[in-house]
This record gives C-alpha cells, structure tokens and sequence, in this order.
C-alpha cells in the first residue's frame, strides 16, 4: 500500500471518529413523563460549529408559545461537543397532541440542520420529528421522591392512629377486668 492510500483511509476513518453529527427530536424521560422535551444532541465523534435550523412549520407547545422561536434555534448554535445537548420543555403529552391535530403537523415537523465540523467541512441532515406516533399509547407520569416521601407519611400517619387505638382498647380492658 502507496502513502498516498494509507493517508486517504486515515482521513477517512478521522472523519467518522472526528466529525459531529447534529441531531433534534423529542424525547420522554420516564422520570419526567408526561412532559417532553425537544432535544438538540451531537450524536457524532466530534464537535460541531456553526449550527442553523430549519423548521418545516412552528413547533409550538399548548400555550402557544413557539419553540422553533428560540434565540437557539433562530440564531443558532457557535458550537456543540461531542456527546453534548441542549434540552427546552415542550410540553406534556396530554395537551401537545391536540395542539399538533390542531396545528397540521401530523405528519411531523421536519428540521433541517446545518453545521461544520472543525475541519470546516459543511453536514447538512434532515430530522423528523413525529410525536403522533405514540398518541394512544398509555403515558403516564413517574412515581417520584415526592410521592415516595407523602406515601411514607401516610403510613406513619396511619401507624400512629392503629397505635392510639391500640393503647385505648388496651385500657379499656384493663378496667373492665
């Protein structure tokens, strides 16, 4: 093997390690469910620079306020590492579904994203997200620390009463003998 075939298989195999691939699409934490996230992640082996959105339509949320408005989205994005990510709240499941009938984008909001790798190589990919997809499906939300801490205070609350009622029916039978 020539240098000049060993230099293009490094560059190459630089490329896949080294370039970033941006990627936006929605996301449901289990232990944040029902609410959604938009999430913009580098999904690649590199950073990437220079990054612009495209939305196909407005994504907004039940309130009506437009995620795709963000200074974020508008402006874009200096820079993101790789593994890195950006999250905002959509909304939850429930509300945003008959927002989405509403709004026409049942077959999805298309976003196109734009960036450059370090090398300044430009990357141009489409994402789709269709959040529709799962309507129907059962969602409901994360039993919590909160919920934890309020159920261990119910059955303190309750140890305590058969305690009590205990102790009375306890001395009450001590007078009755």
């Amino acid at each position: 093997m020539d240098v000049a075939t060993t230099v293009q298989i490094v560059t190459a195999a630089s490329n896949i390690i080294f370039t970033g691939v941006v990627g936006i699409g929605f996301e449901a934490d289990y232990a944040r469910l029902p609410m959604i996230d938009v999430v913009v992640r580098n999904v690649g082996g590199g950073a990437a620079r220079d990054i612009e959105f495209e939305f196909s339509s407005p994504m907004m949320s039940s309130t009506g306020f437009v995620l795709s408005d963000l200074n974020y989205f508008r402006a874009g994005m200096n820079f993101l590492g790789a593994g890195a990510k950006v999250r905002s709240f959509w909304d939850t499941f429930g509300d945003l579904v008959p927002t989405l009938w509403q709004s026409g984008p049942e077959r999805g909001i298309a976003v196109t994203v734009r960036y450059l790798d370090l090398a300044s190589a430009s990357y141009e990919d489409v994402w789709t997200i269709i959040p529709l997809l799962y309507e129907g499906e059962t969602i409901t939300g994360y039993k919590g620390m909160n919920d934890l801490v309020e159920m261990a205070e119910r059955i303190s609350d309750n140890v305590e009463a058969l305690t009590r009622s205990q102790s009375a029916t306890s001395r009450d039978e001590r007078r009755e003998a």
